[in-house]
């Protein structure tokens, strides 16, 4: 369970870094 978090956090947190990069 929690290594599916963490998976989970690390595929949102890169979402948010292309997303990011992307606006710059």
């Amino acid at each position: 369970s929690a290594t599916a978090m963490m998976a989970k956090t690390a595929t949102v947190t890169h979402d948010f870094e292309v997303v990011d990069t992307a606006a710059k």
